[in-house]
């Protein structure tokens, strides 16, 4: 149970937000459950010595903000398939949950001809 003086503080919180945005924050925007958009990007990271360039491949729920990384080597669309395929998505079937739109950069690794670019390919088998 909040005390008094907790519930003044958030409220001023609150007014403070409101004041400098306008409206107060809702969280289920612009999602309403788990893996309704889940967001996909590729880092570069840096250039190591006797490695090369290292990217991370990076994946968020956006509605419960559970976040997936994994580094790589190369920019290619293997590597965005392979991220969703070994850890994201045995993640949420474990849950009972299923996968709905994927937002991304429409970077080379993610877009291409849907009947022979692999990432698209992916999306399409997984019926997402």
């Amino acid at each position: 149970m909040y005390t008094t003086n907790a519930i003044e503080a958030i409220n001023a919180q609150i007014r403070k937000v409101t004041k400098k945005r306008g409206s107060v924050p809702n969280p289920t925007d612009p999602t309403r459950f788990p893996g309704d958009l889940v967001a996909v990007d590729t880092f570069f990271v840096a250039t190591l010595k006797g490695v090369g360039k290292v990217y991370l491949q990076t994946v968020l729920d956006t509605f419960s903000r559970m976040a997936w990384g994994h580094f790589y080597t190369s920019k290619l669309p293997v590597t965005a398939v392979h991220v969703l395929n070994n850890r994201v998505l045995p993640f949420f079937d474990e849950h009972g949950v299923q996968i709905r739109t994927v937002l991304s950069d429409d970077g080379r690794e993610f877009c291409g001809r849907p009947d022979r670019h692999p990432y698209e390919i992916f999306l399409q088998l997984e019926d997402i």
